[in-house]
This record gives structure tokens, sequence and C-alpha cells, in this order.
């Protein structure tokens, strides 16, 4: 859709939400609660940049809210934790990193490689990144699970254990909660918006560049456009996945 087919119809979806409303010429992403127009962005960037601090505020209440027993709401604020991480990692797509003693590259399927970037500063094996994609990001978000001998605290006060910890035969892992959210907060603070800038650039690129392939091999009898519009290349415009 053309940019003033965008802005026109924006300015139609809020009017008839709030009437008499004023939608600036930039409306696009938006959304809205209650027929209310919440947030309007001038780009891409910027949503991310508001989806991302609340991710981390909503983290941050489920850490710091207690249920009856005691306990924390760890389970959604670790998956809230997994998602910036791994949206950071897309951010860093291209960076180098130091993993299994070798330098090796942030990549659009390794996105937690990223654990190893200076805005981290961890030094994870291969196998412990796998560990915590696998047996904490992935289940949490698919299954509402963690893996057997997989743990999630919480320790108050200022001297917080590492983050992740790993027993020496790979067989049972915890991660305190308090020190995730403050890795991850820390990591975010210091990645600079020209990363997600270059991000977004790198996504639309990608998507023209599969629309393309799919327009040409619809024109040869090939496999239907609708097929690339829901190729991952495309849906990674829409979220860092």
């Amino acid at each position: 859709m053309a940019e003033g087919a965008r802005v026109a119809l924006a300015r139609r979806l809020a009017r008839s939400a709030v009437p008499h409303a004023h939608v600036a010429p930039f409306a696009v992403p938006f959304r809205f609660v209650n027929n209310t127009v919440m947030s309007i962005h001038p780009n891409l960037a910027s949503l991310a940049e508001e989806a991302i601090n609340e991710y981390l505020e909503i983290a941050r209440r489920c850490i710091e809210a207690k249920k009856p027993d005691g306990g924390c709401f760890g389970f959604p604020a670790a998956l809230l934790l997994f998602a910036v991480v791994e949206a950071i990692g897309h951010f860093c797509e291209g960076e180098a990193v130091k993993l299994d003693g070798r330098s090796q590259a942030i990549t659009r399927k390794a996105p937690f490689r990223v654990f190893n970037h200076p805005l981290f500063g961890c030094n994870l094996g291969s196998q412990q990144l796998r560990c915590l994609e696998a047996d904490y990001r992935n289940l949490l978000a698919h299954n509402g699970l963690i893996a057997p001998e997989r743990l999630l605290i919480r320790v108050e006060g200022a001297d917080l254990p590492e983050p992740f910890k790993f027993d020496g035969n790979g067989r049972w892992v915890y991660i305190e909660v308090n020190a995730f959210l403050r890795l991850v907060s820390h990591a975010w603070s210091q990645l600079g918006r020209q990363r997600i800038v270059r991000f977004v650039e790198r996504s639309r690129s990608r998507a023209r560049q599969s629309k393309g392939a799919g327009a040409r091999a619809d024109s040869a009898g090939g496999r239907h456009e609708f097929e690339t519009a829901t190729s991952p290349e495309r849906r990674s415009t829409l979220a860092p996945r």
C-alpha cells in the first residue's frame, strides 16, 4: 500500500473510533484499545522501542509481584525476557561474538548467540545456548512448560547471583529472574537505536526480494505469491523472528 493510502486509511480508522481526531501524516503503525488511539509511531523502529520497553516493564512487575504462596510470576517474566533477548539478537545480526573458542556471527537462525555479545557480556558455550533456547524459551512460548531439571528462582537483595547456573554435567540449570532482568535491561539500554533502524531496513530489503522472487515464480507458473507473503522472510518485517 502506498504511503498516501496508508495515511488515508489511518485517518479514516482513527476518526471512526475517535470523532474529530487529528492524525499526524506519519500515522502508521498504530493500535486501538477501547476505541481509542493509544500510540502512533513514525516508523517501525519507534514501535519496537515502545514494545520492548513494555516487555521489560511487565517482566519487572511480574518479578516484583508476590503470589499468595510467596512466589513471583516467574514464567511470564522469563518468556518476556527471552523475547527481548531474541529481538536484540536480530538487531545485532551479522555482528561477531566469541563462541566455543572461535569468532562466529549472530545470525537469523542463531539470535541467542547475542548472549556472548559485549552488550550482555556472557561467556556461554553452544550447548548452554541450546539449553536456554530449547528448554526454556521454546517450551515457555509453545507449551507453557520448562524442561525437567530446569528451575526458575528469585533471589532478593543487592547481591544477586549470576543469571544462569549450569552444573558440571549439563543436567540441571537454573535462571535467577532478578539477575536475568538486570542483564537484559542493561543490554537494551546499551543497544543504540541505529541497530534497530538497520534491522528494519534489512527486513524491508528481504521482503522486497522475496516478493520479487514470488512474482517471477508466479508468472512462470510456479508458486503463488501468497506463499511468499507467508514465508519467514516476509514475516520478518512484522516481528523479530
